[in-house]
């Protein structure tokens, strides 16, 4: 199942609408032609994971809020307790089918070598968002991992088999070998502050310097 890009199209006007600003502004804020937002409102043109999320951030709403929400289901192993979301948002994946499809997003301003979609795009988001889904039995294990492992490759292992219990349907998307990608995506996000596990990592980081 897709995402319905003309409901989308319907949603972002009727939020651009309701804080009382034009295609025209929207398309200033957003640094875009004023046809770029009229072609999105009909959903002619998809946007990118990066332009959804200023979007959101220019409408003050959150990605997922712009989006149809469809869960995807997904056959898991059974475990002790409920994961904290079976199912995967929207815009993740959005996120993953285009870096499945190694989508071009923009070129290097330098060389003018296309910048590819990677899995470290919806890495990055995942961890933003993922303290709106997260149960508070799952927040605590989560402390427990980082306050037991301090070995880089040891806590990543653990961490990625937590996000796999916690996170099926996300990560049933993302291939073992793009986990990699994935991960640097949300180390990024938190080293970026963006998350509330800012602490943690520099700790960890400190750890290995050590």
């Amino acid at each position: 199942m897709g995402i319905d890009w003309k409901r989308f199209g319907k949603e972002l006007k009727r939020r651009r609408e309701r804080v009382k600003m034009t295609q025209d502004m929207l398309a200033a804020k957003m640094g875009v032609r004023l046809a770029t937002i009229g072609r999105l409102e009909i959903g002619n043109i998809r946007p990118s994971l990066s332009m959804l999320e200023r979007l959101a951030t220019v409408l003050g709403c959150r990605v997922r809020d712009l989006l149809l929400e469809e869960e995807t289901t997904m056959t898991t192993a059974e475990v002790k307790r409920e994961p904290s979301m079976k199912g995967a948002p929207s815009y993740f994946r959005y996120g993953v089918a285009e870096a499945a499809t190694r989508r071009v997003l923009g070129h290097e301003m330098n060389t003018g070598r296309p910048i590819r979609a990677t899995y470290a795009t919806p890495g990055w988001h995942f961890a933003v968002h993922m303290d709106e889904y997260i149960t508070d039995e799952a927040q605590k294990e989560l402390d427990s991992i980082f306050d037991q492992y301090s070995n880089p490759l040891e806590f990543e292992r653990q961490l990625i088999k937590f996000l796999i219990r916690e996170f099926p349907g996300c990560m049933a998307l993302v291939p073992p070998r793009r986990r990699e990608q994935f991960m640097q995506g949300m180390y990024r996000a938190i080293e970026d502050g963006r998350t509330g596990l800012t602490w943690a990592v520099s700790h960890m980081l400190e750890d290995d310097e050590e």
